[in-house]
């Protein structure tokens, strides 16, 4: 997930999840958090608009992370992390923050997912889609769908 700051508000809401509820989650679980860019950061001195890369001009990087070294993970353990994100995104208009494809969540329907991995690049790409593959031969769940 991406955002570019968190409000006091945000800030409270990820802390008091941490303590409240993150905690009582026996899983190897983390939160990996990067500062990606910012005026003054190689990754944002390209347009926003040169590559698929729709959010190198926000400042933070998040990686909620949950896993099982055996057995099968549990149902409830993307409840975990969904609501983990949640209490950052919840108070943030859709336009503030985005989601990388290389930390995808697999609970996305294909929509969401393209919405939220793609952003504004969306458009430029399902067109690209369109003219190279218009059947979707190389289609995964959370791809770029072709532009009707």
């Amino acid at each position: 997930m991406y955002t570019n700051a968190l409000n006091d508000t945000q800030l409270g809401d990820f802390v008091n999840y941490w303590f409240k509820y993150a905690k009582t989650n026996k899983r190897d679980w983390y939160v990996h958090m990067d500062i990606h860019g910012g005026k003054n950061s190689a990754v944002s001195k390209p347009a926003v608009d040169s590559s698929s890369y729709a959010h190198r001009d926000y400042l933070f990087m998040y990686l909620f992370y949950d896993r099982v070294d055996k057995g099968v993970f549990p149902v409830s353990g993307f409840g975990h992390i969904q609501n983990f994100v949640s209490n950052i995104t919840k108070t943030l208009p859709s336009s503030e923050w985005g989601r990388y494809i290389n930390y995808p969540d697999p609970n996305l329907d294909q929509q969401t997912a393209q919405k939220n991995y793609w952003g504004h690049s969306l458009a430029k790409l399902q067109a690209i889609k369109k003219e190279l593959d218009p059947q979707d031969v190389f289609h995964y769940p959370q791809g770029i769908l072709p532009a009707a």
